[in-house]
């Protein structure tokens, strides 16, 4: 393989392996991927030939295959040592930009490029910065609104290149002292009330449920054990705690303060820290939310949303264990930087009064308000209508064996008919005759059938069991409206079904769209009607409005 490019901005593109257009060419990215390289750059407005590109591996693996491999490790080793330190070192890049994770790989030892991607880290081995993105192949499957992301870090790293970069000053008051606690606390509430009312303050709390993503959570988890506490209102400025009785005074102090607050998936921290007796006062304004009325099609993790909307934020995420204190602090006051920064862009869009404002902070309260109290219910209206749905399912049901023909229903085959048999007849269950066997005895000499002992019988030869034809009972069961009963039934009206899916996976289905289809091929057909309208009342009976039965139970 040989390199292309140059490097007007500082920047080297690292691909993983050539594939077979690019082995055959001997150059990285001139196949599909590289076609998509090429529109994500002129998207951006940059020029491809400004752009060291070279790749992890330089030659094309097995089946075009890497990443995982067995070989994936012993390759990279090589090519490292053999070709890409060798081109760094020549070349001087000020950015080393890895895309995917073999590259990343190869450039920093590790393989979590989604959450590495978009951060800027230095590598005083290879004397550059580091700012990996994703692969264009992850774009192109189906991840297409990576596209912008893959966009922005590719400035990030031109304006890197370029000027250079560090990161953010940080002033952080880690696990201080109740007493400075409590003055932290009234030097914000002397900020709020002298100084600038519409201070806002953002909060965040850990707990042993929560992790680095905090839009994965489960917000209905059982545990409300709150281990810390974090708050910020300014940037690259926070206070971490214990959540422990000395510090309550201070807590409260804030939280209790009328400014507006600011929280990260505040359906998750807020009925935390309310369950645990402290009110929160004041406006809150769910950051997350604001930034996916933002963008929709992105992820809402603060670690990416911080890595596309913080230039001097160095990553963090992966400190929550071996340093709470400040990863708390950090998560703070990132939020809080995020909500101002969001805030702007909304504006800018005309969507912070008319969406976020109106749907969002308006609307929001009353939605969640409604929920919490819930929907009053009229018992005796609701016992009237689950009987009414009953009984047209009933009739629905009548109507439906009259309808299906008689060899599409399924039979009971009886040795004897119940002894309850008239009391059935009673409750409209429907026997017939059916031909069948049965096991007899045989002499094999004299041919006599029948029950009779082989002592007794006078040829004194061993009796043979056979089977003989007869006429048995059955009970004509039910015909239920599953895929089953509507696949005989389609086959015994001669109808084509509606299939669904492609290859192996392609099979008959009877949802509503092919009982839809169904109907409009075979309009004079009386039943696929009659299934639909089951389906929606038996739907609402079990999900909404309940049976009769139900109804009795839960009266007694």
């Amino acid at each position: 393989m040989q390199p292309v490019g140059c490097m007007n901005h500082g920047v080297m593109l690292i691909g993983e392996a050539l594939g077979e257009q690019e082995a055959q060419v001997g150059e990285p990215f001139v196949g599909r991927a590289g076609f998509t390289l090429m529109q994500l750059m002129q998207r951006a407005g940059v020029r491809r030939e400004d752009f060291l590109i070279a790749n992890a591996v330089w030659c094309r693996p097995p089946q075009n295959k890497l990443s995982g491999e067995e070989y994936e490790v012993g390759a990279i080793a090589h090519c490292r040592q053999a070709h890409l330190l060798p081109l760094i070192k020549a070349a001087g890049p000020r950015v080393l930009v890895p895309l995917g994770n073999s590259a990343l790989f190869s450039v920093a030892g590790v393989r979590n490029i989604l959450d590495r991607r978009g951060y800027v880290e230095v590598d005083p081995i290879l004397n550059a910065f580091i700012l990996p993105t994703v692969h264009p192949s992850f774009i192109m499957r189906g991840n297409t609104n990576y596209g912008a992301v893959f966009i922005r870090d590719l400035l990030r790293a031109v304006e890197v290149g370029e000027e250079g970069w560090k990161p953010a000053k940080k002033d952080y008051v880690l696990d201080p002292h109740p007493f400075e606690a409590a003055n932290w606390a009234r030097q914000y509430l002397n900020a709020l009330n002298s100084v600038n009312p519409d201070l806002r303050l953002a909060y965040d709390i850990e707990t042993p449920m929560k992790g680095e993503k905090e839009s994965e959570i489960d917000c209905d988890d059982p545990s409300f054990y709150i281990y810390r506490i974090g708050f910020s209102h300014g940037a690259n400025s926070g206070i971490s705690m214990p959540w422990k009785p000395d510090y309550m005074p201070a807590i409260r102090m804030v939280l209790g303060s009328p400014g507006e607050k600011i929280v990260w998936n505040g359906d998750y921290d807020t009925p935390r820290i309310q369950a645990n007796g402290i009110t929160i006062k004041g406006l809150i304004h769910d950051a997350m939310i604001a930034w996916h009325v933002l963008h929709t099609d992105l992820p809402k993790d603060l670690g990416f949303v911080a890595s596309l909307m913080l230039k001097d934020q160095a990553r963090w995420k992966h400190l929550s264990s071996t340093d709470p204190a400040y990863y708390n602090a950090n998560d703070c006051d990132v939020t809080w930087q995020l909500m101002q920064k969001t805030e702007e862009l909304l504006k800018q869009t005309d969507q912070w009064d008319r969406v976020y404002v109106r749907h969002v902070v308006q609307l929001d309260p009353l939605l969640k308000h409604l929920h919490d109290v819930g929907m009053p219910i009229d018992l005796s209206i609701r016992a009237e209508s689950a009987v009414k749905i009953d009984q047209r399912l009933r009739e629905i049901k009548v109507e439906m064996q009259k309808i299906v023909p008689f060899a599409v229903k399924e039979l009971k085959v009886y040795e004897r008919l119940p002894k309850d048999v008239d009391q059935r007849k009673l409750r409209g269950v429907q026997y017939t005759q059916v031909e069948s066997t049965t096991e007899t005895k045989q002499c094999p000499k004299c041919g006599k059938q029948g029950k009779f002992s082989e002592k007794r019988h006078p040829c004194k030869v061993p009796l043979e069991l056979i089977k003989v034809p007869c006429f048995k009972y059955a009970e004509v069961l039910e015909w239920k409206p599953s895929n089953k009963g509507l696949k005989n039934y389609a086959h015994a009206r001669r109808h084509n079904p509606v299939f669904k899916g492609k290859g192996q996976d392609r099979k008959v289905t009877f949802d509503e769209k092919a009982i839809r289809k169904l109907i409009t091929r075979y309009p004079q057909d009386e039943l696929y009607p009659l299934i639909l309208e089951y389906r929606e009342l038996d739907k609402i009976a079990g999900t909404y409005v309940g049976r009769p039965v139900e109804e009795e139970a839960r009266a007694a």
